[in-house]
């Protein structure tokens, strides 16, 4: 791609020089691509995005350069603290407003709605949806075919095929404290209903269901329904169409398909 004729062409979008764009790709207005971002084959970045914005470590380096230069800096010092790859896979759609900051992969065929932000070195597989306003925190790993949105606290990790609309969470790391909790595990299959909360180092087995509302704050089993605070039942004791049609949605083996 010619980027100095790209760039000619879209005065209120920054494309950092260390920044590749490959063939087939469309960039829209008001938006960034720091340094260190591969944007791959069929790739469309709508208005208002960023990314490969810096982390928070890169961030900091940046304010004590502020701080200790006397002019004025230009957006090119911002982009110079970036030293981590940002990987948008082939066909991946950014929709307005998505933030992602830099040590993100995202692969093929990759969705992320208005307004989601994906926070430093979390990876995204292929085909997954970020749902509208969806935060995805750092270090999250979620996998393909998935369809997140709510809240991912840092540390995250997400199977395949997996549906969330809830908030997952862990303690916050108090500053001087030397004990940070692990984050949520939640396997291939798992249903969360909106806004539920799955708390803390805890496992969420295979085709499990968490009704909306619901807490989570100790492990589930493999097909295990989840409501109210922490009430479990097996996945044949629910009765009903909802049941069927969530059954029904997997295959007799989930993972014959992929052997």
């Amino acid at each position: 791609m010619n980027l100095t004729n790209f760039r000619a062409k879209t005065k209120m979008t920054y494309i950092s020089p260390r920044a590749v764009i490959e063939d087939n790709v469309y960039i829209g207005r008001n938006t960034a691509i720091l340094a260190g971002v591969h944007l791959k084959r069929g790739t469309v970045v709508e208005d208002n995005c960023i990314v490969g914005k810096p982390s928070r470590v890169q961030m900091n380096r940046f304010v004590e350069l502020v701080r200790s230069t006397p002019e004025r800096l230009e957006y090119e010092a911002y982009d110079a603290v970036i030293d981590t790859p940002t990987i948008i896979g082939e066909n991946v759609l950014l929709h307005s407003s998505t933030i992602i900051y830099s040590g993100c992969s995202l692969d093929e065929f990759v969705i992320t709605e208005d307004n989601v932000v994906i926070r430093w070195d979390t990876r995204v597989g292929a085909s997954t949806k970020l749902m509208v306003g969806g935060f995805i925190g750092a270090y999250i790993t979620i996998g393909k075919f998935s369809r997140v949105g709510g809240l991912l606290g840092n540390r995250t990790t997400i199977g395949d095929y997996v549906t969330t609309f809830g908030n997952l969470l862990h303690s916050y790391k108090q500053y001087g404290a030397n004990r940070i909790e692990p984050a949520p595990i939640v396997e291939d299959y798992v249903m969360i209903g909106y806004d539920s909360n799955v708390i803390g180092g805890v496992t969420i087995g295979k085709r499990s269901y968490v009704a909306a509302g619901a807490t989570v704050s100790k492990d589930v089993p493999p097909d295990t329904v989840v409501t109210g605070q922490n009430q479990h039942r097996p996945m044949d004791a629910w009765q009903g169409s909802l049941r069927d049609d969530y059954l029904a949605s997997f295959p007799d083996d989930p993972l014959k398909d992929e052997s």
